[in-house]
């Protein structure tokens, strides 16, 4: 019946031919083919997979320029994009627009829609709409919508896609589903038999064909077996083909055979060979890069993406998504960090679960990074993780989780890389905003989302004189601009603040404040000079104070922002209180050295197979074990160490040793100088000329201080009093303070306990 019905078509085609020719206007264009989502079609001019493409056709006997014509998705013209490339398309010749959001040249500003209908309007050179489609909903990904011959007004879903050459004539509405897979994906210890049967409602005829390589199963691709046997790590990509039927882009499953315990998440990546190793001009891979090539290239090639979560679990996500390389070290590298990217044009716009421990709502991530730990790959593989874990949550500063896992890529083992959160727009869509409009810069200079119009007025309002900062305090979470500085000044992360600086606000809001996001301290705890000196001071580094040497990451516009309100004594003050006290309060470092052997604790089993794996990889010159036990004698020293480079740098009195206890701990908030304890005590040093201000939220009670005077102690108790404010004169030594009991509390107590003796 099928077969009858596109012969009837094809003949009413032709007889419609010659009048619909007669119809189309003189010196015209045509649109003749569109892709709502380019998989494993096409490659553009910029060597990119674009998202979706168009298809002009010149219908004349004479040369067309696309000069001054335009292309949109309504009949506004103001709304359409102009193509800027002058493109001469000769008699009877294609032309491909490329739909995927470039805005440049022949690159539109819009994408196909996939996820419904559409239309689409080609303009002349004066404004005329030359053409006009109405699209429907893309039947799957790689089918394209056509003409059944350039001159007609007759759209179907084409059986063969044809950029740049005339359409094909055979044409379906119809698609087959996937096959069915006895087992799923997953990690395995014995050896089974695999079964792969045609889907549900898969018609008579229907023939299965796989790959085991990561390419896509097409026409020529071997039939499935009866059964296939997995005993070793195997990856199987099935389409199933029938006659007069569109097929889906194929299902994958993952069967990995570790042959070690799986003490990580296994991810593991699948794509076509030639997308991942191949060098020539056309089709280079992502895995081919390194830094002596064009290394600033970002170009995404599909993959599909499968998760466990853990050993003995099946697959959490299994959908194809694309992925390039990430970062821009990692091309010196053959371990490179790698960043997904979901998009319903594939099959889902997001990977949808939480892979955080400690961010269980963040769970609609746009895009993921698997990240091979920068600079510190090789070394400890853990200081960007440790280094934003171990201060940012204490401070309400955000920052990028890390979950390690184990990465297979086309069933060969890869290594071990980070899961972390991308820090541009899909980190605030994630954790804040996921419909709200917001402008987003990183590095002073590039556009993340939204426009740089709100950002110019920052810059332009810390640029003045005299400058307003009362206007900055307005537009700046301030809060979080100390902390991220307070955060790398710890760590001496040399490779900010002109690097990896991200800032967001968001549009149209009335009060919004630009915010920050910490990211990518693996130039932290030590690695930034391996003399392993921790006194440096950052201080000069980052404000351009002599002595200082000038880097990628403290140009004089980078650091512009830190020097002037560096020069108000109000942001001094609290930036000199938030380090002194936090270095005593949460920021420890018998903390941190704990922290860091957790950290260590995840990836100790697995991450030594890794760097096996990677003979030729630059390490140091000492063992794995040493370069943690040395980042750990670098942490002691810095955190006791910085209170004097303060002093040092901000001319600040001698220092002294405060404690502070509360005995026992109550269910009440305590701060000094208005910042809140994290852990309700407090050792370490404050400056003699300084106030320290020690107070309990909303409450009174009684406070035990006492001051050493050389061998003497002198003891002062208060009571009913909400706070205490430390003056350490000459010859005090050490001060200690403790929080007794709470105002009322005695009495109660004393009450209590005189009803229970008359009973």
């Amino acid at each position: 019946m099928r077969d009858i019905r596109q012969i009837i078509i094809q003949f009413v085609l032709l007889l419609s031919f010659s009048l619909v020719s007669m119809c189309l206007n003189a010196h015209t264009l045509i649109i003749t083919e569109i892709m709502h989502s380019n998989v494993h079609g096409i490659m553009d001019d910029l060597n990119e997979l674009p998202d979706s493409w168009v298809e002009l056709y010149n219908p004349n006997n004479d040369t067309l320029s696309t000069i001054g014509w335009k292309i949109g998705t309504t009949s506004n013209v103001s709304l359409a994009y102009t193509l800027t490339d002058s493109v001469k398309i000769p008699p009877h010749g294609f032309h491909l627009v490329y739909c995927d959001k470039k805005k440049s040249g022949n690159h539109t500003n819009f994408r196909i829609k996939s996820d419904g209908a559409s239309e689409l309007y080609l303009f002349d050179a004066n404004n005329q709409i030359a053409d006009h489609v109405k699209i429907p909903s893309m039947l799957a990904p790689d089918i394209s919508y056509g003409r059944i011959g350039e001159k007609t007004k007759s759209w179907h879903f084409l059986m063969h896609s044809t950029p740049l050459r005339a359409n094909d004539t055979a044409f379906s509405d119809s698609l087959l589903g996937n096959p069915k897979f006895s087992t799923k994906g997953g990690l395995f210890k014995q050896p089974f038999y695999l079964k792969i049967q045609p889907g549900k409602r898969a018609p008579q005829g229907t023939i299965i064909r796989y790959t085991t390589n990561g390419s896509e199963p097409d026409e020529t691709s071997p039939m499935v077996p009866d059964s296939i046997r997995i005993d070793k790590t195997t990856i199987i990509r099935a389409k199933q083909f029938a006659d007069g039927w569109h097929s889906p882009i194929s299902k994958t499953h993952s069967y990995i055979f570790h042959d070690r315990e799986i003490t990580l998440p296994v991810i593991s990546l699948v794509s076509d060979s030639l997308l991942l190793y191949d060098t020539t001009k056309s089709r280079e891979g992502v895995l081919s890069f390194d830094y002596s090539e064009e290394w600033s290239a970002a170009f995404r090639r599909p993959c599909n993406v499968e998760y466990f979560p853990k050993a003995d679990s099946t697959s959490v996500i299994n959908q194809m998504s694309e992925f390039r390389v990430g970062g821009n070290g990692s091309r010196f590298t053959p371990l490179k960090s790698l960043n997904l990217y979901a998009s319903k044009r594939f099959s889902k716009k997001e990977f949808d679960y939480p892979f955080w421990k400690e961010k269980p709502t963040v769970r609609h991530n746009s895009s993921i990074q698997l990240r091979n730990s920068g600079q510190d790959c090789m070394y400890t593989h853990v200081r960007d993780a440790v280094c934003q874990h171990t201060f940012c949550p204490y401070v309400n500063l955000d920052y990028c989780a890390c979950q390690p896992c184990i990465c297979y890529i086309n069933g060969k083992y890869y290594g071990v890389l980070n899961i972390r959160e991308r820090s541009n727009d899909d980190f605030v869509k994630a954790n804040h905003h996921p419909q709200k409009k917001f402008d987003q810069i990183s590095n002073w200079k590039i556009i993340h989302a939204g426009n740089r119009n709100e950002f110019d007025r920052l810059v332009a309002l810390y640029n003045a004189e005299p400058v307003n900062y009362d206007s900055l305090y307005q537009l700046i979470q301030m809060e979080e601009y100390i902390n991220l500085q307070i955060l790398n000044y710890i760590h001496m992360n040399v490779d900010f603040p002109g690097n990896n600086s991200i800032l967001w606000k968001e549009q149209d809001s009335t009060g919004a404040q630009w915010k920050w996001i910490a990211k990518d301290l693996d130039y932290g705890l030590g690695y930034a000079y391996r003399d392993w000196v921790y006194k440096r001071s950052y201080l000069h580094h980052a404000l351009r104070k002599e002595p200082f040497t000038e880097m990628w990451s403290n140009k004089e516009y980078q650091v512009k922002l830190f020097q002037v309100m560096m020069n108000n004594e109000k942001f001094k003050d609290e930036f000199i209180d938030r380090t002194t006290i936090y270095l005593g309060d949460f920021y420890t470092a018998e903390r941190i050295c704990t922290e860091i052997d957790s950290f260590v604790g995840l990836i100790k089993y697995e991450y030594p197979y890794m760097r096996e794996h990677y003979p030729n990889l630059p390490v140091p010159n000492h063992s794995w074990e040493t370069e943690i036990l040395k980042t750990k004698e670098w942490i002691k020293g810095r955190v006791d160490y910085l209170p004097y480079d303060m002093q040092q740098f901000f001319q600040l009195g001698d220092t002294l040793s405060v404690t502070f206890q509360c005995q026992p701990q109550i269910q009440k908030r305590f701060k000094m100088n208005e910042i809140p304890l994290v852990t309700q005590s407090f050792k370490g040093k404050y400056y003699r000329n300084r106030e320290l201000r020690i107070s309990i939220e909303g409450s009174k009670g009684i406070w035990e201080i006492e001051r050493q005077y050389g061998d003497s102690v002198v003891t002062e108790r208060k009571e009913d009093a909400e706070a205490i404010v430390l003056t350490a004169e000459e010859g005090v030594k050490r001060v200690n303070v403790r929080f007794i009991q709470e105002t009322g509390q005695r009495e109660k107590g004393k009450a209590e306990r005189k009803k229970r003796s008359r009973k």
